[in-house]
């Protein structure tokens, strides 16, 4: 497990520190904290000089460090059609969703996915780091360092090249004037980010060898296949079927009995055996006769189930 560098360049005491509480107890609910976590020493010292040896929490190319007290999250959005080639803009219908995974430090992990119809896989991207952070808030976990695992360029450069603070310093506007493309969604990530005191973000190239983000991409596909035509994920449900009626053989024998009469010309005879109540007074509601039909008896042996097969 690699040795971590924390250094504090403003909070109560600034200084390089050796584990990310000692870190935490310098810049938790100080004003305006600058603090970052180095691999080594070197970088951590120029740091604290006013030198970044990277952007403030700058994507690495490889996957997190994993840390002793590091949660690791990946998150992961795409769509069928994800409307960035010619004439392929995405339609009412097409298939697109979200995905992540948290990895806690005990190894436990718990994850999400979703989808929706008509989104792009931008939208699909910058929702499931929302999704991811508000998990993590909700489980009063924003105290804690975390590493996000993404492969979406889109969402990192928006983070750690401070596209995000630009949108909002212009009224949520590029800087070429253009409305910022999922407006509703970059606000809530700049207001939740707020709640945590260290983000780190590292990329990682899609669809490789790297487990969280391979786990997340097929989680995501997963929740495409499964969508209906609203947009809802379906769900197979089981229906019981409702129990056949079963009829006492010896009324069943008797019932055939006179069948076998109608066809023969003779007259029916009553049954002397008893039967279960219900069913000896469905019979005798309709008496059989020879002016009836051999239908007309088929249909009534019908409601009694008699031709069901219950082999089951």
């Amino acid at each position: 497990m690699a040795h971590k560098y924390y250094a504090v360049r403003r909070g109560r005491n600034p200084g390089i520190y050796n584990s990310w509480p000692e870190c935490l107890e310098q810049v938790k609910a100080f004003p305006k904290a600058r603090f970052k976590s180095f691999l080594t020493r070197a970088d951590a010292e120029e740091f604290l000089k006013g030198n970044d040896p990277t952007l403030p929490n700058a994507p690495s190319e490889a996957p997190a460090t994993g840390g002793q007290d590091v949660i690791t999250v990946y998150t992961d959005g795409g769509s069928r059609n994800h409307g960035n080639q010619k004439g392929g803009h995405v339609k009412d219908n097409d298939k697109a969703a979200w995905a992540y995974l948290i990895q806690m430090p005990d190894g436990s992990k718990r994850s999400a996915a979703d989808g929706e119809l008509g989104a792009t896989n931008n939208r699909m991207e910058v929702m499931a780091l929302l999704k991811a952070l508000s998990d993590l808030a909700q489980h009063g976990l924003a105290d804690h360092e975390i590493e996000v695992v993404s492969d979406s360029k889109y969402v990192l450069d928006a983070i750690t090249k401070h596209w995000l603070a630009g949108w909002k310093r212009r009224g949520w506007q590029t800087s070429a004037g253009q409305p910022v493309k999922n407006e509703a969604l970059w606000k809530q990530i700049d207001q939740i980010m707020g709640q945590f005191k260290a983000l780190h973000f590292h990329w990682t190239k899609g669809h490789a060898d790297n487990a969280g983000n391979v786990f997340v991409d097929e989680k995501l596909n997963e929740a495409m296949d499964q969508m209906g035509s609203s947009g809802t994920i379906k769900v197979a449900r089981h229906k019981q079927a409702a129990p056949v009626p079963q009829v006492n053989e010896t009324v069943k024998q008797n019932a055939l009995s006179s069948i076998d009469g109608i066809l023969n010309g003779d007259q029916p005879k009553a049954s002397a055996a008893p039967g279960p109540t219900v069913h000896r007074d469905r019979l005798h509601e309709h008496p059989v006769s020879p002016d009836k039909s051999v239908n007309d008896i088929e249909n009534e042996l019908h409601q009694l189930h008699l031709f069901d097969d219950n082999d089951e």
